[in-house]
């Protein structure tokens, strides 16, 4: 079979992007927690991360500098505080949904975070 020139393009590039893209769903908790800390982990792959069952994995994702706000803003409706804290202060995150934790955290009672920030 002949390819041309664009269709091999996108072969390689697909193959590439799967290389450089682990499958995280074939990952441990610890190999998941390790990429979630690592600096060089891409959006993507954080997005993917995002929806883990584990809530450290998911706070250290609304860590990560790589974070998109997209990804940030679906992290800010989390079950877990501390989840939806670390979004709040993620330099990514719109100071609307940063407003919108804060506030949501004052009405629930739940003043742990601010404590934290004070010690």
């Amino acid at each position: 079979m002949n390819y041309t020139p664009e269709q091999i393009s996108s072969i390689v590039l697909k193959v590439l992007k799967e290389i450089e893209t682990p499958d995280v769903s074939k990952l441990s908790c610890d190999e998941k927690l390790k990429l979630a800390q690592n600096p060089n982990t891409s959006p993507e792959t954080l997005n993917v991360l995002a929806t883990d069952k584990n809530s450290n994995i998911r706070r250290l994702v609304a860590e990560h500098p790589n974070t998109s706000q997209e990804t940030l803003a679906v992290l800010a409706t989390d079950k877990y505080w501390g989840v939806r804290w670390e979004v709040a202060r993620h330099p990514n995150t719109s100071l609307i949904v940063g407003l919108v934790i804060v506030i949501q955290h004052i009405l629930n009672g739940n003043l742990k975070p601010f404590v934290m920030i004070m010690v």
